[in-house]
């Protein structure tokens, strides 16, 4: 059987004040969509959800989802000895971004290549030249390893990125590093953080979901009473947030919008659907993406949601999607349906 526990250690603050540790609920929403998203699949599935009540739940899966994608993407990445030796042949001043942090935040900035330091023991790092944030005129000097040349990114000719705004402080690309390392300490926040994928399209509720993704969760520090802070914005990474604009993971569009989201011709990975309005309105515009539609049996349109579901459901396909054979056991109250669409 299959565990569904968030970290034990994760919190939230009531509206009384009241620090309470975040429940299954969450937990399984997470620990689902995980497995979704570390899974192989060969066919596009469709996952309906019907729910007693909604909050937090489309984000939570969809943390999950992102988390799954990373460990099961990031497998085909090049080894850190490759690119240490492709960066270690490209010419001095190469101008490039790197990653560095800032107290709390994680920000990337802009220099260039200036050649290869080797130590006394004869270990090797790529040195990077860049302007200091008080004096203009001053370089430093930074050093990067083997295990953490991906923390270095070229910058392309026909970038976007305002290289005069990077050289003095650089761009914040995440905001609370200790809480999102130790939230989870599996996802390497380089590549987090310096590239983009398109893991979910959530159409959802533009105000409650922009809540749940500001909403600050406090996480215990191991062996300590203090607590890290922080949000999952930064694991979601949502393109239509400045933020995240160049290192994105996921799109957020309203339940409500008046015309279909255009996501640059690039298909999602999967649809999170958190609303019946939106399944119905929307559901035939991503055919070739998976799908996940959540049904709030108290909303006005579930019945119709729920029963055009059971109509694909007719139309399925033989096989079942991979992650199912090891799914979760639902909580009391859930009530699941997942099939493969030929």
């Amino acid at each position: 059987m299959v565990e569904f526990v968030m970290s034990p250690d994760l919190y939230y603050t009531n509206n009384d004040g009241r620090v309470d540790q975040i429940g299954e609920w969450a937990g399984w929403f997470d620990t689902a969509g995980e497995a979704i998203g570390s899974s192989i699949e060969n066919n596009r599935f469709v996952l309906g959800l019907a729910l007693p009540v909604r909050p937090f739940a489309a984000l939570f899966l969809a943390l999950g989802i992102i988390k799954g994608r990373e460990s099961s993407t990031n497998v085909q990445s090049p080894d850190n000895s490759e690119y240490f030796e492709y960066l270690e042949n490209l010419p001095t001043s190469t101008n490039v971004t790197f990653l560095m942090k800032d107290k709390e935040k994680l920000r990337q900035r802009v220099g260039n290549l200036s050649g290869i330091f080797a130590d006394s023991s004869g270990r090797k790092a790529i040195k990077v030249r860049y302007a200091d944030d008080r004096k203009k005129k001053l370089q430093l000097t930074r050093c990067f390893y083997t295990y953490n040349c991906h923390d270095i990114s070229i910058l392309s000719q026909d970038s976007i990125i305002d290289i005069s705004n990077y050289r003095k402080k650089g761009q914040s690309v995440i905001k609370s590093q200790d809480f999102l390392s130790a939230f989870v300490p599996d996802v390497n926040v380089s590549i987090l953080a310096l590239t983009s994928r398109f893991d979910c399209l959530l159409v959802s509720t533009k105000k409650r979901l922009s809540f749940e993704l500001d909403f600050n969760f406090s996480l215990k520090k191991t062996k300590s009473k203090t607590f890290l802070q922080g949000t999952l914005k930064d694991i979601i990474r949502p393109r239509n947030n400045t933020l995240y604009s160049g290192s994105y993971r996921s799109l957020i569009c309203p339940v409500n919008m008046k015309k279909p989201p255009e996501p640059d011709g690039i298909q999602p990975w999967c649809i999170i659907f958190d609303s019946a309005d939106g399944y119905l309105k929307w559901h035939q515009l991503f055919e070739n993406s998976h799908q996940i539609v959540i049904l709030d049996r108290a909303e006005k349109r579930f019945k119709e949601a729920a029963a055009h579901i059971n109509q694909r459901y007719y139309n399925r396909a033989d096989s079942l999607p991979a992650f199912i054979r090891g799914f979760l056991p639902t909580l009391t109250g859930i009530e699941t349906i997942c099939f493969n669409e030929n």
